[in-house]
């Protein structure tokens, strides 16, 4: 399953610099009310959107692909065999509610702590939204390609 997990994190840094690519950075200075004001924003190429915006539905499948695939190869199998080891079904029920609860818990934490500096330096600074995201998606790709190499020969 781990060499599933390198694959998908390949698959999401390519996604992430193939959006980079589409996307372009501009600056343009605007003035209001007779100020003069520099300004970076970003525009899709297609002919037919003047702005980035997700896809509806895609988001929230791929979130939860990415969850299923790190809940199936990460700890999620610790769970299962610590309910195993619990001396009773509600036992290991309670312990398996606690378990996901946490984990939803401590993976919107994190989520938090990320995306909320990332959001701001999106909205006040695009150059280095776009180095972030860049940075993001040549470490996943390097992490993935990482675990090709570390679980590969365990398969040949």
């Amino acid at each position: 399953m781990d060499l599933g997990v390198g694959v998908l994190l390949v698959l999401l840094g390519l996604r992430t610099l193939l959006g980079l690519r589409r996307e372009r950075v501009h600056f343009h200075v605007h003035e209001h009310g007779g100020h003069l004001h520099p300004h970076f924003h970003r525009h899709d190429r297609s002919p037919q959107h003047d702005h980035v915006h997700p896809a509806p539905g895609r988001a929230g499948a791929v979130s939860f692909s990415v969850g299923v695939m790190h809940g199936l190869a990460g700890s999620g199998a610790g769970a299962v065999l610590a309910m195993t080891a619990s001396p009773s079904t509600p036992a290991a029920t309670a312990y398996l509610l606690a378990f996901g609860m946490g984990t939803v818990a401590g993976m919107f934490a994190t989520t938090l702590c990320v995306a909320a500096p990332t959001l701001l330096a999106a909205s006040r600074w695009a150059s280095a939204y776009v180095a972030v995201r860049a940075a993001a998606g040549v470490a996943s790709i390097a992490v993935g390609v990482w675990m090709w190499f570390e679980l590969l020969p365990h398969f040949v």
